[in-house]
């Protein structure tokens, strides 16, 4: 199942330089007007090495894990659609992050997280193990739903 995340935004709004955590790699489509972006590989700060782009309605990008990334709307009413992309290579830094998230988010929110990161916790040990598959992935909706239940 796909789940995307859909930004809309007025000219001047964006988002810093930045490297998504929990670390992945991304997909984006540009909807509807203009957004301007700065790719950076691993380690490189704004300058030499990073990369330019405008994207527009139906122009598309994708980066890899570690890529900073500051993007800027140039257009009133641009909206645009951005989707995580967990490779099996990625997963168990992936899931560990999310671990970590999940047990300071415990240790902050005085138990707020605990249904979810309960839910999650037979998917977090399969990815962090390496177990990418179908139907670890099928298995884990079950453990997960009986979970939330």
């Amino acid at each position: 199942r796909w789940r995307l995340l859909i930004v809309g935004g007025g000219p001047g709004a964006g988002m810093h330089l930045h490297a998504d955590h929990p670390p992945a790699s991304a997909w984006h489509v540009q909807l509807r007007g203009r957004k301007a972006w700065t790719l950076c590989p691993p380690n490189q700060t704004r300058g030499g090495g990073c990369l330019e782009a405008t994207l527009g309605p139906r122009d598309q990008l994708f980066f890899p894990r570690g890529w900073r990334h500051a993007t800027a709307t140039l257009d009133a009413g641009s909206a645009s659609a951005s989707r995580l992309l967990v490779t099996p290579p990625d997963a168990p830094l992936f899931g560990a992050a999310v671990q970590d998230h999940c047990t300071r988010g415990l240790a902050l929110s005085r138990g707020s997280y605990e249904v979810l990161c309960a839910a999650l916790a037979p998917c977090l040990r399969r990815l962090m193990a390496g177990q990418w598959t179908q139907d670890g992935l099928d298995s884990q909706r079950a453990d997960s739903a009986r979970i939330l239940a």
